[in-house]
């Protein structure tokens, strides 16, 4: 009778952990789900991609699925007179960017879907995302945007715009951090 209740509780102890395992599956799968995947950009092209972003005083800088906010800090680094607003869905990067910007009074880091985020006071967009999203998001911002807002896509072309200008960065021998595709609305 002992080892017939033990196996029962063992049977029950083993449902409890599956459901449980599925419900945590679920949620951990809504956390990390986002557009791309993080993948940082490589430090030696972040100051180019600034300089390309020809940003000024009085500008306003988002940085669409902006990991942990590296090129939002170097651009607030070089540029003190912007506004610069990460959005970032995941929850390691948004988490990441929150704490290495927490000392940067002129950036802003959002944990919400891109897709969603009202842009329409973007002066500037930086991107580095896959050609679906960019393609998708470039639409977006042509609805929502002034005109004259400079978009700048590492690495990843709109799969339906031409870009007004491509900048190589001079790293043949990697495969991150190669090209930018600069847009304007």
């Amino acid at each position: 009778m002992l080892l017939f209740l033990q196996g029962l509780l063992l049977i029950l102890l083993l449902c409890v952990s599956l459901a449980m395992l599925f419900v945590y599956s679920a949620v951990l799968i809504g956390f990390f789900t986002t557009h791309a995947p993080f993948v940082p950009i490589p430090r030696p092209v972040i100051a180019q991609i600034v300089r390309n972003l020809q940003l000024a005083n009085g500008s306003v800088l988002y940085d669409l699925g902006c990991g942990d906010g590296r090129v939002l800090k170097t651009a607030a680094d070089t540029h003190a007179g912007i506004r610069a607003i990460g959005v970032e869905k995941a929850i390691i990067p948004y988490l990441l960017a929150k704490f290495k910007t927490r000392k940067y009074g002129n950036i802003q880091i959002r944990r919400e879907d891109f897709f969603q985020t009202d842009l329409s006071d973007a002066t500037h967009i930086y991107m580095y995302l896959f050609p679906k999203p960019t393609t998708q998001l470039l639409r977006k911002i042509k609805t929502e945007c002034r005109p004259g807002t400079r978009v700048v896509s590492c690495d990843f072309r709109s799969e339906a715009d031409t870009p007004v200008e491509t900048v190589h960065l001079g790293r043949t021998k990697h495969v991150l951090g190669r090209e930018l595709f600069v847009y304007q609305t």
